[in-house]
């Protein structure tokens, strides 16, 4: 497999489009592109594809190696709550273009629905809790005494939108003088999928 769109093809194979389509968050179209080689995609989401796939990101990007992934046990890892995680497998070159340091990593299952279907009730994400300012992207969040996932999305008004996926739940906007009402724990930089 010579290009890069011959070796995501590869992976789709395996894991369907839907799945590379959630891990990467691309629609059809875009992964189309890819695979046509009409459009490069950027580096966070060759590692997600690879992540979907069981392949090491170093041979998806530009086919060095094997597509065996080589993955290392972080048995270290501890959910928000303090409490010892299950042990997760993660190719290490994966783990450090996401974060760098996994002392900085916690995990937690998502307890709702509201960012369904992103997210299901039960999945289990990785929260970098060094990344704790409000930018745009998907972070856990302490509202109210409990611990939620949601979206967030800065406004150029100076608000902030706090999001659901599931659109059966209301969107929160707050002012800067509300901001203190939320505390974001830290963003949400891999999530199980379930394909």
């Amino acid at each position: 497999m010579k290009t890069l769109g011959e070796r995501i093809a590869h992976i789709q194979s395996k894991t369907g489009a839907r799945c590379l389509q959630d891990a990467a968050n691309i629609p059809q179209s875009t992964l189309s592109r890819y695979i046509r080689n009409q459009s490069v995609p950027p580096v966070d989401r060759v590692v997600a594809m690879a992540a979907a796939g069981g392949v090491s990101a170093g041979w998806l990007a530009a086919g060095e190696g094997e597509p065996a992934e080589q993955t290392t046990t972080f048995t270290g890892l501890t959910a928000i709550t303090g409490e010892p995680c299950q042990k997760i497998s993660f190719d290490p070159q994966y783990l450090s273009d996401l974060a760098g340091a996994p002392a900085q990593l916690k995990t937690y299952a998502q307890n709702s629905d509201a960012m369904h279907p992103t997210l299901q009730t039960g999945t289990l994400t990785l929260i970098d809790i060094e990344q704790n300012r409000a930018m745009e992207g998907i972070y856990l969040l302490e509202m109210m005494g409990q611990l939620s996932i949601r979206r967030l999305q800065p406004t150029p008004s100076n608000t902030l939108l706090v999001l659901s996926d599931n659109p059966t739940y209301q969107t929160h906007t707050l002012h800067s003088d509300e901001f203190q009402n939320i505390k974001i724990i830290g963003r949400v930089i891999w999530y199980e999928t379930r394909c």
